[in-house]
């Protein structure tokens, strides 16, 4: 079936009209392919250390605006956690002098023992030795044996 005289016309015109469109899509892309110059690369990076250096610049503000603490109250401190569930734990509080056990759960928090600090131990130091106390004790169990 041949092509409408009408159609041809129509395609024509438009065709001669994005003509010069195409040919300045062509030349732009050809001026994109060329390689970035040293003065664009030294730019660039220049940018990036000045970002970088305002970053760092805030964040010493920010810590000395707020003394260096992180929200904490004076005198409280969390000394140690344990999870016992998926969202449940056991904390260790010290309140100036007075360590507190609290069960931690989704909106609750309940206070499960009160205890004065231990005395010989600093305050917030664990009864518990860690891993290198119990290591280094059954170490030297072995060796005594």
């Amino acid at each position: 079936m041949p092509i409408p005289r009408q159609v041809r016309i129509a395609c024509g015109i438009f065709g001669a009209a994005l003509a010069p469109s195409y040919r300045a899509a062509a030349e732009s892309a050809a001026s994109a392919q060329q390689i970035v110059g040293v003065d664009q690369a030294l730019k660039t990076i220049l940018g990036l250390a000045l970002v970088v250096v305002v970053i760092v610049a805030l964040a010493w503000v920010g810590r000395r605006l707020t003394g260096g603490r992180s929200g904490t109250a004076a005198g409280l401190r969390v000394v140690g956690a344990v999870p016992i569930g998926a969202r449940e734990r056991i904390v260790l509080v010290d309140v100036g002098g007075t360590q507190l056990v609290l069960g931690v759960a989704p909106g609750r928090v309940q206070t499960l023992h009160v205890r004065p600090t231990p005395e010989g131990r600093a305050e917030g130091e664990l009864p518990d030795p860690g891993f290198r106390g119990t290591l280094e004790r059954v170490l030297t169990a072995r060796a005594h044996r």
